[in-house]
């Protein structure tokens, strides 16, 4: 489990800095409280980023894991919505994200049947968790 961990940090950090969720979307770092005062030329190697790369990974993986078990993975994403409702966060956002994540996830994944399958996982818990705050 900590290596998948590891593993899903590397990406998520990857994710923000490289492909950079952040870099598509410069509006949303302002919904980042860690992240609070920087702009795309200074955000990548703060420890905001890394918190929020374990923040995402620590949500990411039970969310897989229970994805073949609806009535979890309805629960799963309930808790996240509460989670987001206090947050500067709204649906609009999430389905503005999902594209970014599903895209990054499609670029990582080899075999076209796991991206398809993340892909709905994605889509479902996106529009899931947005449609819930």
């Amino acid at each position: 489990m900590v290596n998948i961990t590891m593993m899903f940090i590397g990406l998520f950090v990857f994710l923000f800095e490289h492909i950079s969720f952040l870099k598509a979307r410069p509006e949303y770092i302002c919904k980042f409280s860690r992240l609070q005062g920087l702009d795309v030329s200074n955000f990548a190697q703060t420890e905001g980023l890394k918190y929020y790369a374990r923040t995402f990974v620590s949500a990411l993986l039970p969310i897989i894991k229970a994805a073949a078990n609806k009535c979890e993975l309805d629960k799963l994403c309930l808790n996240e919505a509460v989670v987001h409702r206090n947050r500067q966060v709204n649906e609009q956002i999430f389905l503005d994200s999902m594209p970014i994540f599903i895209d990054f996830f499609n670029n990582y994944i080899n075999d076209q049947q796991n991206k398809e399958t993340m892909s709905k996982i994605l889509t479902y818990v996106f529009k899931t968790i947005g449609s819930q705050i």
